[in-house]
């Protein structure tokens, strides 16, 4: 009986690792997108308008505006700041983007 029980504990780690994976695999993948719209490492607002778009936005520049406003940004945010480029990879993957690149 124990044994069995091992089992199904492993099986259900499994599953939240795979998740963990994927979800770790969108943000890198929307971590790569606003990365190539960074012009010296600075992503202004018309490169987040490009990138939202890149992610099949439906209104990229009111994304864009958002996403400046969560990052705490008014222009420019820095991409080599992780803490700015993270802010902003949340805000994209908890809006969903991500999910068909």
């Amino acid at each position: 009986m124990p044994v069995f029980a091992s089992r199904v504990g492993f099986r259900r780690d499994d599953k939240k690792n795979r998740s963990k994976e994927r979800n770790d695999d969108r943000k890198d993948k929307l971590s790569e997108v606003f990365k190539s719209y960074a012009a010296n490492g600075l992503l202004d607002k018309e490169g987040l308008k490009d990138a939202f778009l890149h992610l099949d936005a439906a209104m990229p520049y009111r994304q864009a505006e958002d996403a400046l406003r969560v990052v705490g940004k008014t222009y420019n945010i820095n991409v080599k700041e992780e803490t700015e480029l993270n802010a902003l990879i949340d805000y994209a993957y908890n809006k969903g983007y991500g999910s068909s690149i």
